[in-house]
């Protein structure tokens, strides 16, 4: 005795459950995907822009402040501290490439307050880059007539505003 088959396929209420599980797989693969921080390449908090630089700075120094070199230290060293946290925080997103900060970006993030010696405003960049596997920051101030350090390039700086 032959049976026969059923030539129908699949019936619309197979096929809208299909459809369901499909949905729901890819919704909760996006889900898993942001909570690793694989959805994307460059999360930075507070939306600091992030640009790419060449490694060797071009442009020679203005002049140097010696009298001023206590309150210019302090100021790199507030600015690689920032620079920390936001690498630090976001060290997974990161793949190693060369990075700028700007002081401006940080004042705007509420990082940091302006940065002045003697009624000049100072602004400046810092370049992330990763040697020997650690993050490596350098500093680079401008303090208008006081103070420029050595390898500065005005091209990777933002006015404060």
């Amino acid at each position: 005795m032959k049976r026969k088959l059923n030539n129908h396929g699949w019936g619309f209420s197979t096929f809208i459950a299909f459809i369901g599980v499909f949905i729901l797989a890819i919704i909760l693969i996006t889900i898993g995907a942001v909570k690793m921080g694989i959805g994307s390449k460059n999360s930075l908090p507070l939306d600091v822009p992030v640009t790419t630089t060449s490694p060797t700075p071009t442009n020679p120094p203005v002049s140097s402040g010696d009298d001023y070199q206590d309150q210019i230290e302090e100021y790199e060293e507030q600015i690689k501290e920032v620079a920390a946290m936001v690498v630090e925080d976001y060290k997974e997103n990161w793949d190693g490439q060369q990075l700028v900060y700007t002081v401006s970006d940080f004042i705007q993030a509420n990082y940091l307050n302006k940065l002045e010696i003697n009624a000049n405003l100072c602004s400046g960049y810092v370049v992330v880059s990763q040697v020997d596997s650690k993050p490596d920051y350098q500093v680079y101030l401008y303090c208008g007539n006081l103070y420029t350090t050595d390898g500065y390039q005005a091209d990777l700086d933002k006015e404060i505003e």
